[in-house]
């Protein structure tokens, strides 16, 4: 896979100038109870198990190896979880910084030839089984020169251990474009500005319900019992091979924020996305599985979604923190409608709101740092597996940049994210440039096709824009059209009296 003639000339680096010294080998930073956890579970003893989060950036050209490896390791390297090593063998375990072999890191896929997008999923779906060097920085990036459509792909391999996916793909997209300078600026300007936090308008009554069964949920979620067996759940542990897809289409983010305004009360982008995302599995469960629909509405499905805790203001200092504050939190899916898609959206957001009232991801997030001290290793470790795949599925869904960016002088296209772990279906959905694209990775144990989810991800988007502002569009039309027939109706009734 490597290009070894290339890797050669490839220099060591412990320190580069600057404004501030970035390598300071030997020196030690402390690792969270979360960031612990999801380490061990790397050198689970027997099974190891980690978990990977996977970037694919779309350039539109290529932009040359030597040069991409240049503007990447320079930029990278300022990120002090990626020139660290996580020390397993003294406790408590923590962050070392070391030397950065760039030729260890800094791999070329398909050198000499055009790499089809098969050739790509397969490249990807197997990264999770290419362990990383535990005595060196956990992350690998692969450039792949040119696709058979043209364009070149950069794939970033990372262990969750180094940060969550939130604030990887931020800390990477700041980092990595070109314009990381003028974003940042951006994010400085709009985090100077007072904003009001909006609670969520529910009755009294309901806000203590939710915030005493957070404070409970927050901290037994993680021993709580698995969903049932449905046609998308893994059941009995996760298999050695993974199997991916990217969504062939995007939607436009102004359809999706219409949406939103059109339904109103307070509805938002991301209640849309969890409905749609609600759809895709009754779709799924329906036309894909074919179960009946009365089974499906009795089906008590799950997802979980992480929710990021960091208390922060959107500084861009905040968005290169790499670290793991989140809390994952489940969320069972209303199957109960397939026709009454501005219901869905509605009760969507109603469970959502009970959510951001309640203390749960918190609570959740602070588990591991209570657990460890007080329990063996690789049972926390066990409790952690079973905290992965309680639901039948995982969505996250990350904000890009609003505007198109470059990285090493070429367009960036688009930007895809996996995770690879103890789950059986994750989904991912990232907006950038006024678009929104899905991907899906599943366990090939399920066989399950994951293209069919990123389909009908946006099969189910059609129905619910087309549901909610088709009707409205229909409403407002007959509306236009009622005054000119009043009049006439107004003379035949003066008439007849």
């Amino acid at each position: 896979m490597t290009d070894n003639k290339d890797q050669a000339k490839t220099p060591i680096l412990t320190k580069q100038s600057g404004d501030a010294i970035l390598h300071q080998p030997g020196r030690k930073r402390r690792a969270s109870g979360m960031t612990r956890l999801l380490g061990y579970m790397s050198v689970r003893r027997g099974n190891p198990q980690p978990t990977l989060i996977v970037s694919v950036m779309t350039l539109a050209k290529n932009p040359g190896i030597d040069k991409l490896r240049r503007t990447l390791s320079a930029r990278i390297l300022e990120i002090p979880r990626f020139r660290s090593r996580m020390t397993f063998e003294k406790k408590p375990v923590h962050w070392e910084e070391v030397e950065v072999d760039l030729g260890y890191h800094f791999e070329v896929f398909g050198f000499g030839k055009k790499v089809t997008h098969e050739e790509l999923s397969e490249m990807i779906a197997t990264s999770k089984n290419r362990p990383m060097d535990l005595k060196r920085p956990l992350w690998r990036i692969v450039h792949v020169p040119e696709m058979d459509d043209g364009t070149s792909k950069i794939v970033i391999a990372v262990n969750h251990c180094v940060g969550d996916g939130i604030a990887l793909v931020n800390a990477l997209l700041f980092k990595f474009v070109d314009e990381a300078a003028e974003l940042a600026e951006q994010a400085d300007a709009l985090a100077s500005i007072p904003k009001r936090s909006k609670k969520p308008d529910l009755p009294l009554r309901r806000q203590i319900g939710s915030y005493v069964w957070g404070i409970y949920a927050g901290h037994t979620g993680a021993f709580w019992p698995q969903d049932r067996q449905n046609p998308l759940k893994l059941v009995g542990g996760p298999g050695a091979e993974k199997a991916v897809a990217r969504c062939s289409k995007k939607i436009e983010l102004t359809k999706v924020k219409e949406v939103a305004q059109t339904v109103g009360k307070g509805v938002t982008v991301n209640d849309v996305i969890m409905a749609t995302f609600t759809k895709t599995i009754a779709l799924y469960f329906r036309d894909v599985a074919k179960e009946p629909i009365e089974k499906i509405k009795k089906m008590n499905t799950r997802v979980q979604f992480p929710v990021d805790v960091r208390r922060k203001r959107g500084t861009a200092a905040e968005f290169e923190d790499t670290s793991n504050n989140f809390g994952l939190t489940l969320f069972k899916l209303p199957m109960v409608d397939f026709e009454g898609t501005e219901s869905l959206v509605l009760e969507i957001k109603q469970r959502i709101d009970i959510i951001k009232f309640s203390p749960q991801p918190l609570m959740a997030a602070k588990v591991p740092e209570r657990i460890l001290p007080v329990m063996p290793t690789t049972q926390a470790v066990d409790v952690a597996f079973n905290a992965a795949n309680i639901a039948t599925a995982m969505l996250s869904n990350v904000p890009g940049p609003q505007r198109q960016v470059h990285v090493a002088g070429e367009t960036l296209e688009n930007m895809e994210f996996f995770l690879f772990g103890a789950i059986g279906v994750y989904v991912g959905v990232f907006s950038y440039n006024g678009a929104i694209t899905c991907t899906a990775n599943v366990d090939t144990k399920i066989g399950v096709d994951p293209n069919d989810i990123t389909r009908l991800f946006t099969v189910a988007f059609d129905e619910i824009y087309e549901g909610v502002c088709g009707s409205k569009k229909q409403a407002e039309s007959a509306k236009m059209d009622a005054p000119a027939q009043a009049p006439v109706a107004e003379v035949s009734a003066q008439t007849a009296q």
